[in-house]
């Protein structure tokens, strides 16, 4: 389809001779010709000083003593309506021509500019100034007329055709119809009619004494004209700088005030008093360690002291940052976006890094790809040395950090955040909680002394933490009492509040358990509580996690089996099943999704029962996870869980996953959103219909079925499967990649074939070759994104 070409004609200009044709012309290539007197302006701010300070006098015409000022209205009011229109149809193109995105601000800036500058003219039109427009008032009305032609011109040329409507019906994107040059071209004349009436404005002395005053209000001084110019170019540096800071990654689940986070608990009033004020004291002291290390072994409250100091600090307007680290939940269980993460809260928190940042990324195109000590660099460290800004301290929340995937990234971190103990003037503390595992330990230990300060959370005296944990029992269980069914005197009472905090030694976990178990409206709180407090002598460990322990197996026991000794067998088989996936599933899902990726009709009844250690939406789009990391430790550690109907082979458990994974790989086709385009860019696909083709069971299987291999205990058979994958499924499983925009990931899992699964040589380069030779061919409807 050929491309119109945009010819705006008729553009009026300002003449500074008498008798001069004040239309501008083109040259036979159709380009802007200007004519000898007239000089062409290099920026927006050097025209529009040019255009006031410049005594340029317009020529004398005949014309009536006195403009008409329903007449001047009335043309403003029709360009003003033909402008709304056009930046109404640019606005519907925004979303969709994505590539164009620069040239839509612009024009659409310089749009708005000039409707404010109309609304501006039609008050000069209605005021007392009106009758002091003599030599300018056809200049005006006629520039206000070129306009009003022009813009239905650019309203003709942009609006969507027949064809575009019915593509975009079916979920085609617009294309938008201009080239750069056009845009340009365009941006130039409007800023040429811009300055004709503003110059035309300002002749003939039209600001005397007794009139100064109205233009003041009507914001038509030299000061107001030129801060137009400086909000448009700023506007224009803003977008720039937003374009860049857009690519940031920044994983979902990291924020302390996360969606995902939003119903876990925080330190309840007149708990950890003492805690929370040894942080405070540590931030506040201008000589302290930059690092503060709260560890403490699982159950002891760590993530609940985290999300509680980074709303306080968010609070005093001094949280910089957080990154809340979950194993098994996408790009928080690992460290590849942890800084890119950082760098685009900080460009929030703190906006004078927008342009450093975002000119880190401009200057460094593959930042997003480099290591972690290159992006620590070059988008935190660097920006806060270089920021323009008062002395301010801030703090970087981390919690979890033992949850990070990678033990070597875990001591890189640790080493580059040490760095930050050289900031001056932007000065950043961290505020990191985890378990004390040996690669902390190590990170920590590689540091100097006077980097970190560390707080051992389990060596809190006995008795202050048990104070905190009958507190929380006595607020807590207040709700449960309130029931109606239950008895007007005091439940639990004193005496059981006190066996509840022995059973649960100094571990937070357990009593957030047992209070999430005791209010569950399957059984009666009566019920629920005899089964806590029921003696049990089969677990004589000593271990620390004994108590822990202790209650998953009770809860499990009685909420899994329960008193149906006829299936039994069938519900530990079941829950081994859904459960085992759920706690080494890479990423959280919905239970309806889990299902589907399971083979299973649904999971719903096996998850009825567990909302003590699964929180479980209402909403079945919400996804199925964990509470505590301590219940995934317990199922899989079998000197913990001494039931072999609820222990969890994590082998087991991957091969599983591995093979409904392949499954649903083997009903994958060409062409898999249905397109019928081939070679159309991912760009230009909506989102909603990659969503329905290849929804989040089908994405997961795409994306973590060798990861669920290399982990699992394969057989023979396994290998058959990937034999079979590589010679009929391969090149629709890469076509799903690159619609999920995962193609990277793909060629990781291809090089990783050769080393876990030592497949010949022969066939890699087999694998290969048909690649390049589909590539070459094109025959993949995704290769403009490959």
């Amino acid at each position: 389809m050929r491309r119109p070409h945009i010819s705006l004609v008729g553009t009026t200009l300002l003449c500074t001779h008498a008798g001069s044709d004040s239309i501008q012309s083109r040259d036979d290539a159709g380009s802007l010709r200007y004519p000898p007197h007239i000089t062409q302006p290099d920026s927006l701010d050097n025209y529009l000083n040019s255009s006031l300070t410049q005594q340029t006098r317009l020529p004398s015409v005949p014309t009536p003593d006195i403009m008409d000022p329903l007449s001047g209205a009335a043309s403003v009011i029709a360009v003003v309506q033909v402008a709304g229109q056009v930046w109404s149809i640019c606005s519907k193109y925004y979303a969709d021509a994505k590539d164009a995105k620069p040239e839509i601000d612009r024009l659409i800036a310089y749009v708005l500019a000039l409707q404010n500058l109309f609304q501006q003219v039609e008050g000069l039109a209605k005021g007392p100034g009106a009758a002091k427009l003599v030599a300018s008032r056809e200049i005006i009305e006629r520039t206000l007329s070129e306009l009003e032609r022009e813009f239905k011109m650019l309203q003709k040329i942009l609006e969507p055709g027949k064809r575009q409507g019915i593509l975009k019906s079916f979920g085609k994107r617009l294309k938008w119809p201009l080239q750069k040059e056009d845009v340009e071209r365009i941006i130039q004349l409007l800023e040429r009619h811009k300055t004709t009436l503003i110059t035309a404005m300002n002749c003939d002395q039209m600001y005397e004494l007794d009139y100064s005053l109205y233009m003041y209000k009507t914001n038509l001084t030299r000061a107001a004209v030129l801060h137009l110019g400086n909000h448009l170019e700023e506007s224009y540096q803003t977008q720039e700088q937003q374009k860049y800071l857009l690519r940031l990654p920044d994983a979902e689940g990291a924020a302390y005030n996360h969606r995902l986070w939003e119903h876990e608990d925080r330190c309840l009033p007149g708990t950890r008093l003492d805690l929370r004020q040894k942080i405070m004291d540590w931030f506040e002291d201008p000589d302290g360690e930059c690092i503060f290390w709260l560890n403490g072994m699982a159950g002891t409250g760590k993530s609940t002291i985290s999300r509680t100091v980074a709303w306080d600090f968010a609070e005093k307007q001094r949280l910089a940052a957080s990154f809340f680290f979950s194993r098994g939940r996408g790009d928080i269980s690992h460290a590849s976006q942890f800084f890119t993460t950082i760098a685009a809260q900080l460009t929030r928190s703190l906006p004078v890094l927008r342009p450093l940042i975002s000119k880190a990324i401009e200057e460094n195109f593959d930042i997003l790809k480099q290591g972690l000590s290159e992006q620590w660099k070059h988008l935190i460290l660097d920006p806060l040395k270089k920021a323009p800004a008062r002395f301010m301290q801030l703090v970087v929340v981390i919690d979890a950090l033992d949850e990070c995937d990678s033990k070597d990234d875990i001591q890189l971190i640790l080493k580059l955040l040490a760095q930050a103990k050289c900031l001056e003037t932007i000065r950043l503390r961290v505020f990191v909680t985890s378990r004390p595992e040996t690669p902390i330990l190590l990170g920590f230990h590689n540091l100097p002394g006077e980097a970190y300060q560390d707080f051992v959370l389990h060596n809190i005296p006995p008795r202050t933490v048990n104070q905190d944990i009958s507190i929380f029992f006595r607020r807590k269980l207040s709700s449960v009492k309130s029931k109606p069914k239950l008895s007007t005197t005091p439940w639990p009472d004193e005496p059981t509040i006190q066996q509840l905090v022995e059973k649960a030694a100094g571990l937070f976990i357990y009593a957030a358990t047992i209070y999430r178990f005791i209010r569950d409206d399957k059984y009666t709180p009566e019920e629920q509580l005899s089964v806590i407090l029921k003696e049990d002598h089969e677990s004589p460990s000593q271990s620390p996690t004994k108590h822990l322990d202790d209650m998953y197996t009770k809860l499990l026991q009685h909420s899994v089996v329960g008193h149906q000794a006829v299936h039994m067998d069938h519900l530990a088989v079941r829950f081994r099943k859904i459960v085992g996936s759920i706690i080494v599933m890479c990423d959280i899902m919905a239970a309806k999704e889990i299902a589907k990726l399971l083979h299973l009709p649904t999971i719903s009844t096996t998850l009825a029962s567990l909302h003590s250690v699964l929180s479980i939406p209402e909403n079945e789009d919400q996804p199925v996870r964990i509470f505590h990391p301590s219940f995934r430790d317990f199922l899989l550690d079998p000197q913990r869980c001494l039931d072999s109907r609820l222990l969890i082979d994590p082998k087991e458990a991957h091969i599983t996953l591995f093979r409904n994974c392949m499954a649903l790989l083997a009903d994958l086709q060409q062409d898999l959103c249905n397109l019928r385009e081939p070679g159309i860019s991912v760009g230009d696909i909506p989102e909603h219909i990659i969503q329905r083709y290849i929804p989040a069971h089908i994405h997961y299987a795409c994306r973590y079925w060798f990861h669920h291999f290399q982990l699992g205990n394969p057989t023979q058979e396994d290998m058959d499967r990937i034999l079979r994958f590589l010679e009929q499924d391969f090149l629709h499983w890469l076509e799903a990649l690159s619609l999920i925009r995962e193609v990277s990931n793909g060629i990781l899992m291809i090089k990783g074939l050769e080393v876990t699964l030592r497949v010949s040589w022969a066939t890699i380069y087999l694998v290969k070759e048909v690649l390049l030779n589909e590539i070459t061919r094109g025959n993949w409807g995704f290769v403009k994104d490959f």
